[in-house]
Formats: C-alpha cells, sequence, structure tokens
C-alpha cells in the first residue's frame, strides 16, 4: 500500500491578547444549572450559586462586593471579592482564556468559547498549517503537506472537509466557572481527524519547558503525523511523548470522529454536547439583583404526603365508655378541653 507522509506544524497556543476590558462577546448574564454568571463591560465579574436544590439564590462572589453587609446568605455574610482578566485563545474566532484572582496568591484560568448564545467550558481549539503560517503546495490539503498525494489521498483539496477535518487541540476543562480554585486535570485530549479515520491523542501534564520547536510524530501504519510535542493550557504545559521521545504511542484510532459536533462559523473552533450556560435576556449588574429577587420570592411547595389520605372512622362514642369512670384520664381530658378543643369536638362541629 502507498504510504501518504503529512506533516503538520501546529503552534502552541500561547497567544498573548490580553484585555483591558471584558470581550463583547462574554458580556452579559450566563445562566447555567446550578449558578449564574455575570460579566460586565468594564471586567465587573459575580457568580450567584443555586443553593438547596435551585430554591435559594446567593451572591456568593463578586469583583464589587456590596455594602452594608447582607443579612441573608448561605455562604457568608457579604460576597467573596474575586477579580478577572481575560486573554485570547485564538485570533479568529471567540475562544478566550478567563483568569479568575481570587486573592493575591491564589487564581485559576478557565479556557472559555462563545457559540452563539452558548457558554462552553469541554471544547476544542484547530492547530493546523495555516495557524502556523506554513505554505502548502499544489498538493497540500488543509490537514498538511501531503507527499505524493493523488486522488484517493483523503489530503486531496478534492476531498478535504475544512470545517471538520484537521488537529483539534484539547484544553483544560474545568468543570464550572468556581469560586475557588480547581485543579487542572493530569491529561487532556486532542484529535486528528481525516475523512476516513480520527485519532485520539493523549496529552499528560508535565514540568518540562514547552520548546515550540520540538515535534512528535505517530503512525497507523499507513500514514505518519508530524504534530508539535507540546501544548500550554490552563497555565500549565502538556506533552504527547515523554522525555526526549518523539513517537507518540498513545493514540487511539477510530472509524470516525463519533460525537455530534458544532463548529463556528470560522472553523476555529469545535464542541459537542450542550453548553455549560446559556446566555440570559437581561444583560446588567441591576436585573440580576432582579432575578434572584423573583427567585426568593418562591415558595417550595409541600412535599407529597407520605401515605394517602383517608377518612378515618375513631368510634370516639366506644373510646368515651371505654375512658368513662377512669378518673385519671378524665383529670387529662380536663386539663385538654382547658389547653384547646379535642379533634372529636372539632369533628362534631362539621
Amino acid at each position: 500500500m502507498k504510504h501518504f507522509f503529512s506533516a503538520v506544524f501546529l503552534t502552541v497556543l500561547s497567544l498573548s491578547f490580553c484585555f483591558s476590558k471584558t470581550p463583547e462577546e462574554l458580556q452579559g448574564i450566563w445562566q447555567g444549572n446550578d449558578r449564574i454568571v455575570f460579566f460586565g463591560s468594564e471586567n465587573q465579574f459575580s457568580v450567584i450559586l443555586k443553593l438547596y436544590y435551585g430554591w435559594y439564590y446567593d451572591s456568593a462572589a463578586d469583583s464589587e462586593p456590596e455594602k452594608p453587609f447582607r443579612k441573608n446568605a448561605a455562604s457568608s455574610v457579604q460576597p467573596q471579592e474575586i477579580h478577572v482578566e481575560f486573554e485570547r485563545l485564538s485570533e479568529n474566532a471567540p475562544a478566550y482564556e478567563i483568569t479568575v484572582i481570587y486573592d493575591k496568591k491564589t487564581m485559576s484560568k478557565i479556557p472559555v468559547a462563545v457559540l452563539d448564545d452558548g457558554l462552553y467550558l469541554d471544547f476544542m481549539i484547530r492547530n493546523d498549517q495555516k495557524e502556523a503560517g506554513i505554505t502548502a503546495d499544489s498538493n497540500a490539503g488543509i490537514n498538511g503537506t501531503a507527499e505524493n498525494a493523488d486522488e484517493n489521498s483523503v489530503f486531496s483539496q478534492e476531498t478535504a472537509t475544512p470545517f471538520i477535518n484537521g488537529f483539534w487541540q484539547g484544553i483544560t476543562a474545568k468543570s464550572t466557572i468556581r469560586i475557588s480554585p480547581e485543579k487542572n486535570r493530569g491529561q487532556l485530549f486532542s484529535w486528528y481527524i481525516t475523512d476516513d479515520a480520527a485519532y485520539r491523542l493523549t496529552f499528560w501534564q508535565t514540568d518540562m519547558d514547552a520548546d515550540e520547536a520540538a515535534q512528535a510524530v505517530f503512525s497507523d501504519g499507513e500514514r505518519i503525523f508530524t504534530i508539535k510535542k507540546f501544548i500550554s493550557s490552563g497555565g500549565e504545559n502538556y506533552t504527547c511523548a515523554t522525555g526526549r521521545r518523539t513517537l507518540i504511542r498513545n493514540i487511539e484510532k477510530f472509524p470516525e470522529y463519533a460525537k455530534e459536533i458544532t463548529t463556528d462559523r470560522t472553523g476555529t473552533i469545535l464542541v459537542s454536547g450542550k453548553p455549560a450556560f446559556t446566555r440570559a435576556d437581561e444583560t446588567s449588574k441591576a436585573e440580576i439583583e432582579n432575578i434572584v429577587r423573583q427567585a426568593n420570592a418562591r415558595r417550595k411547595p409541600d412535599p407529597p404526603p407520605l401515605f394517602e389520605p383517608k377518612e378515618l372512622d375513631w368510634h370516639w362514642d366506644l373510646i368515651n365508655q371505654l375512658e368513662k369512670g377512669n378518673k385519671i384520664i378524665e383529670e387529662v381530658r380536663e386539663r385538654q378541653r382547658a389547653f384547646g378543643p379535642r379533634a372529636q369536638d372539632i369533628e362534631g362541629k362539621k
């Protein structure tokens, strides 16, 4: 069989596009299952926790804590003071790394991507020859330079799928936007997708410095792919080959990328599944206060009874006959009448 050699030179996503203000795509109120997040235009930041199974909304963290102290709070009397900074992860797509600063020594980096009205915490970023600035020759497909390419090559111009095929770099996905640091996962997954296969690559967290020139290779027995050895995400470095090795051994090959996916209009961001947060119609911090006020004005319905209600016949006439002449019971009944009507008295008036 012919061997098609593909070289894709990838750059580590370390673009230093920092923002003095909140990126426009992130501004507004975002609703999640267990919390509400607000990003103001001037780096304002608030987190509302939906506590007690969502029946109480608590202003748990804020970049501008309210004063005076609140009288009613589930977590603390005053919201925790935290701040945010933003850094762009992709020059052409709405993907950012939010740095949440909890105090002078504690912070957490949270990658996010905005697609339509959804805020995603688990996504991948295309990282191929275009982003690396490689100029392809006439036989090159979107995924890299294909040597000896012909009409049957999955890398040919005629068969390449520009919004799916290519190398998709993983990020250190966080579970949610927390008000306390969340430890980075020890590994992340990246995918290389072609017309006839999908390869999952594992990158492990490493203490090694990320060498942007270092490359690693993997093969499926028919093709050889060359990618960058290191990924930087969430303030940590990850590698797909340990030590000085360049051969990637931990690959998994699938017939296709099975998940239902969505990409942004530039084909730079890939997500699967539902977003972690959805954009609310309201946009200002004042409107958050109204959301909290309305939510906390609700009354949780009474739980259903353990047993089905039934009409019971207590046979009060028989009880009175049994109690008649018993001085101890008669004294108890007298005290009960002084306290209030008995059940049989109430039933008698119905």
